[in-house]
């Protein structure tokens, strides 16, 4: 049997942040605290929430889907300017995320959506985390009964 499309484009996120320079970790759903066995920088592929869209007369026989994922990403503070650190793995993880907006046609698009930025502060300076969320959505679509089929 075949994958859903939905877990085709998770596939397609994951691989595309492992291919991200220096990512020690790429993982759906975190399972292990920050500190237990965890290569940083790490990222975290989270599926939030879908929406789904039936009714238009221009949908002919499919579903239209909006996937919400956030990409929760970690790093170690190495005790410089704490938002360059952040701000240089930002960038990479959204130009991956947006480098290909259609997951190779099984996807109609991604829409970056928001980023968060948080500190997880320790008193000996360069032994913090750093991370933020970068928010998404991928629109796709299927036939009505068959989440395989485009």
């Amino acid at each position: 049997m075949a994958n859903s499309i939905r877990e085709n484009i998770l596939a397609k996120v994951k691989t595309a942040m492992e291919t991200l320079t220096g990512v020690g970790t790429v993982q759906r759903m975190r399972v292990s605290p920050l500190d237990n066995e965890v290569a940083f920088p790490a990222v975290f592929i989270f599926e939030d929430r879908e929406e789904i869209s039936t009714q238009a007369p221009s949908d002919m026989g499919k579903v239209y889907k909006n996937l919400f994922i956030t990409l929760q990403c970690w790093e170690i503070d190495d005790g410089s300017d704490m938002s360059v650190q952040l701000n240089e793995l930002m960038k990479n993880v959204e130009t991956k995320a947006m480098s290909n907006p259609d997951w190779d046609s099984l996807a109609i698009d991604t829409i970056p959506m928001e980023t968060r930025n948080f500190i997880d502060l320790n008193s000996v300076k360069g032994e913090g985390y750093l991370g933020f969320e970068f928010d998404m959505r991928i629109r796709y679509r299927h036939t009505f009964y068959d989440p395989e089929t485009a």
